[in-house]
């Protein structure tokens, strides 16, 4: 009886690991930011961006996050990093969704970019959400 319980389970969870799941994301969302890759001190996917300068927040949508990317990034003296791993298991809301259109070896994709406020004002992360979310730096409840 053990054995064939045991081998359900494996069944099951292997069955789980090759399904994929569709989740609504959608800006004020809350996401988990999961553990680093083995061995390095920085998430591969996501980074930090901070401002020197505080920013216009009266053209920005905070509902939907129209508006963040540019007001943002207007300034160009930002500060730019890979995210440390001090932030891994820690939740973070969802500012802002993008999605831009790239070009690789002569083929267009769609990249798509969450933003999240980091607990500070001038600081947002940038994250490479597919790769992100299939590298487990990103968790989706």
């Amino acid at each position: 009886m053990k054995r064939r319980t045991f081998l359900l389970l494996c069944l099951t969870f292997s069955f789980q690991a090759y399904s994929q799941v569709e989740k609504a994301i959608e800006v004020g969302q809350w996401v988990r930011i999961g553990e680093c890759p083995k061995g390095t001190s920085t998430f591969t996917f996501i980074d930090e961006y901070a401002r020197v300068q505080p920013l216009d927040t009266s053209h920005i949508d905070k509902y939907t996050g129209e508006g963040l990317l540019d007001a943002f990034f207007k300034e160009k003296n930002i500060d730019a990093h890979r995210m440390p791993c001090l932030h891994a298991n820690r939740k973070y809301q969802i500012a802002a969704l993008h999605v831009f259109e790239d070009e690789e070896k002569g083929v267009k994709i769609e990249k798509r970019v969450m933003l999240l406020y980091s607990g500070y004002p001038l600081t947002l992360f940038w994250v490479q959400l597919d790769e992100a979310i299939e590298a487990g730096e990103v968790i989706v409840d």
